[in-house]
């Protein structure tokens, strides 16, 4: 027998009463006994289980030579043998078997058989024929089926024997339904009379039936229906009343439910000729009913919601009312005869000329004209021929760099403006200031000229330039002290900004001996800053007394919001209170 794989050589396996080496050579053949036999194919060999050792092996060997079968374990420890030719296959270990089924009696050819108890391992002859049960897949019956008045179910198809002589009479109180093949008719019989049935065509006929279709009659008596071509998921239904005349609407989003629309069809308005598709329909007559063609786009109206005009709209010296914003491209020319050649220009009125701009010009008016850039001429003739020049009125002329001339004239100076006839000269000197009027008047780094104060009694808002805080602590609120400890009367919290800040103090002093009082502003509480300066007051000898200072101002620059508080200290030898005030104001 031909063994792979193993962990050792095949030594002395037993055999009976016999033993011998069982070492294969070369062949994978091995000779037993004294006269040499040669065994190729072993039925059954028992070996102890210390006589081969094998492996699990994580794929199947080669198949063996012609004649052998190799016996191996396989990744799961199970035994398998394999031939020259085939594939391996697995062998049964005794706990695939399951429990035996048995019969202990005798049985019957062609016989099934039933179990005899309820343990499923015993069986019996049933004493029914195989020939005699009607299996599910089909079969036909040799004799009739009595249901004893119990219902057929589930029932696919019902195929009916033809009687060419009619239906038979049905035994009394029962009825016969069938096919008279002689008259072509599903009938039923009751008694002796022949009742025809409702039935439909013929599988192959026409029209051929289609599920979910409604039937309708073939023919006048009544006994044929066809298949109606209408299927029954698209029938439509009206589940209310209706109003004569009057239109259906559809009543829900399914198509197949209507209900009276109210509408009656004598106020309905009808096309009786063509039209194509996208044009806007007009009336053709003053009934109000008929409409036609009126051969205009749709998409060549313009909504009241807006839309993109894709033409030139003629207005014909007719205005444009109530516009809230006029959209322009980047450069628009408006009036007769414009001419605009500069980007980004705006040439409005007739004759108006931005051609010869350098870009970014405006030119209004009756034969204005600006051919510098970034100029603006406005007004009947006005001109502005050089960069950034402004000429603003009748017959205005500005052709000097920066020159402005406003009213009748022409400023040709660079960086002046002029009124009518007078020039004001606006041109900065080196050191960025310049004169202005016959009196010298210096202008230099101007923020705001000519601000006007608040007439009321309110606050400027948070954020605003003058925002006013402000910390009050009073008499009656006064904070006890302790000698040569630093502490708190009051705080103030700042938002981002620049802000001066300021107060006062008030210390009362009994039964002292000796007094010295010490206030400031800090942004750490209780702690004197080093950087800010302080008040200090000192007096002599007294049983009571008081004493009030002011702190000196601060300035503040903060970028975060921050706390400010008013820090006193004391030297005495009794008891001594103190009170005051801190207040801030935003001043830029």
């Amino acid at each position: 027998m031909y063994y792979s794989p193993f962990t050792g050589p095949f030594t002395d396996a037993p055999l009976g009463s016999n033993a011998a080496p069982l070492t294969p050579d070369i062949d994978d053949t091995l000779d037993l006994g004294t006269p040499a036999k040669r065994y190729k194919s072993a039925s059954v060999v028992t070996l102890d289980s210390t006589d081969i050792t094998f492996t699990q092996m994580s794929s199947p060997p080669a198949n063996p030579s012609t004649g052998y079968s190799t016996f191996y374990l396989d990744n799961t420890g199970r035994p398998n043998v394999v031939d020259s030719v085939g594939s391996p296959v697995p062998l049964a270990l005794q706990s695939d078997l399951k429990s035996s089924v048995m019969n202990t009696g005798t049985a019957t050819t062609n016989h099934l058989a039933s179990f005899s108890s309820g343990t499923g391992q015993a069986i019996e002859d049933s004493g029914i024929l195989k020939t005699n049960v009607v299996q599910t897949s089909g079969a036909t019956m040799t004799g009739n089926l009595n249901l004893g008045d119990n219902s057929l179910a589930n029932v696919g198809i019902l195929n009916l024997q033809g009687q060419p002589s009619g239906i038979p009479v049905p035994s009394s109180g029962t009825v016969n339904i069938g096919y008279n093949s002689g008259n072509n008719i599903l009938t039923w019989k009751y008694g002796t009379g022949d009742y025809p049935l409702v039935y439909g065509p013929q599988v192959g006929g026409f029209p051929a039936p289609v599920v979910g279709n409604l039937t309708s009659f073939q023919y006048a008596d009544g006994t044929k229906i066809q298949d109606s071509l209408i299927a029954s998921a698209n029938v439509v239904q009206n589940t209310g009343t209706s109003s004569t005349s009057n239109l259906a609407s559809f009543s829900s989003a399914s198509g197949k439910a209507i209900q009276d629309s109210l509408i009656a069809t004598a106020n309905v308005v009808q096309n009786t000729g063509t039209s194509t598709t996208g044009h806007l329909a007009s009336f053709s007559s003053a009934s109000g009913k008929a409409i036609q063609d009126a051969t205009i786009l749709s998409t060549d109206v313009m909504l009241k919601t807006g839309a993109t005009m894709s033409g030139t709209l003629d207005m014909n010296n007719n205005s444009i009312n109530n516009v809230s914003v006029l959209y322009m491209p980047a450069s628009v020319t408006i009036g007769d005869n414009p001419m605009a050649g500069g980007y980004n220009c705006v040439t409005i009125g007739r004759s108006a000329d931005t051609s010869t701009s350098g870009g970014s010009s405006v030119c209004i008016g009756d034969s204005a004209q600006s051919s510098g850039s970034g100029d603006v001429a406005i007004g009947l003739g006005a001109v502005s021929s050089d960069a950034q020049a402004i000429a603003l009125g009748f017959n205005a002329v500005a052709n000097g760099s920066h020159a402005v001339m406003i009213g009748t004239g022409n400023n040709g100076q660079d960086n002046t403006v002029m009124f009518g006839p007078n020039i004001i000269n606006i041109r900065p000197d080196q050191n960025g200031i310049c004169d202005l009027g016959t009196n010298s008047l210096l202008f230099q780094n101007v923020y705001a000229y000519g601000i006007v104060g608040t007439t009321t009694s309110g606050n400027a808002s948070a954020g605003n330039v003058g925002e006013y805080v402000e910390s009050v602590v009073l008499v009656g609120s006064a904070i006890s002290l302790t000698s040569g400890v630093r502490s708190n009367v009051t705080s103030v919290t700042l938002q981002p900004g620049d802000w001066e800040i300021g107060g006062d103090v008030t210390a009362l002093w009994v039964g002292i001996t000796g007094k010295s009082l010490i206030a400031q502003i800090s942004p750490t509480s209780a702690t004197f800053d080093s950087t800010a300066n302080e008040s200090t007051i000192s007096g002599a000898v007294n049983t009571f007394e008081q004493f009030g200072c002011l702190v000196p101002m601060r300035r503040v620059s903060i970028s975060t919001a921050t706390t400010y508080y008013l820090v006193v200290s004391s030297i005495f030898s009794s008891t001594a209170t103190a009170w005051g005030d801190l207040r801030a104001r935003r001043v830029r």
